[in-house]
């Protein structure tokens, strides 16, 4: 493959619904435990909570910490043979030859690591993995981002974050980094388009091989 010029040095990627495809077990798992707790909220209703905060505390549940592990320990049974999004895989080989590359999620390690068990050398691709537990605050706040700026010791103006949501698009916003949302088909009934659009993104795509354009691959 003839690559261009390189764009960006530095690629930060969020997880859930980014590189794995698992926004629907994701929101079947906080159906399931929501409603344990007493709370039936709609499934658009449930995305929304997930793109927006914490879920126990969006739907204000009463014992949030039983909330949350039952969350953990039902998404921990599910993700066993969750997929990666088509491509990503194939993808981050390929840009990781002429850039480094970063998780950044919300995400729980141990959820992570399962799915990273099941798709070997997928963890080859990163040079550093920041979760939830790296983290004072979670996005949309910025520290993940900026962890990894001072990790690499990087440039933001050469520094792009991939998300799925709004909270990595504000993130990314308040770090002073590029942003890419990642917008396929199967996303396009979880939120309006024109709503993410002020928090600046910079590129919107619908799947992981126009990251490679983006990168100046041809």
């Amino acid at each position: 493959m003839d690559w261009g010029v390189n764009m960006y040095d530095y690629l930060l990627f969020d997880w859930d619904g980014c590189i794995v495809d698992n926004v629907a077990i994701w929101t079947d798992v906080c159906q399931k435990v929501l409603a344990m707790h007493g709370v039936n909220p709609t499934r658009d209703e449930i995305w929304s909570g997930i793109c927006t905060g914490d879920v126990s505390t969006v739907f204000k549940v009463e014992d949030t910490t039983l909330c949350r592990k039952r969350i953990g320990d039902v998404a921990y049974e599910l993700f066993g043979s969750v997929d990666l999004y088509p491509g990503a895989q194939e993808t981050l080989k390929l840009l990781r030859r002429h850039a480094r590359l970063a998780i950044v999620s919300n995400t729980h390690p141990e959820l992570l690591d399962r799915v990273m068990q099941n798709h070997p050398g997928l963890a080859e691709n990163f040079d550093l993995i920041i979760t939830r537990e790296n983290v004072h605050n979670v996005k949309p706040h910025p520290e993940g981002i900026m962890q990894a700026l001072f990790f690499f010791d990087a440039d933001p103006g050469r520094t792009l974050m991939i998300g799925d949501s709004e909270k990595d698009l504000q993130a990314a916003q308040k770090a002073g980094v590029d942003s890419v949302l990642l917008h396929p088909p199967s996303h396009h009934d979880l939120y309006d388009l024109s709503d993410v659009m002020k928090y600046g993104l910079t590129y919107v795509i619908s799947g992981h091989e126009e990251l490679i354009a983006i990168q100046g691959g041809v």
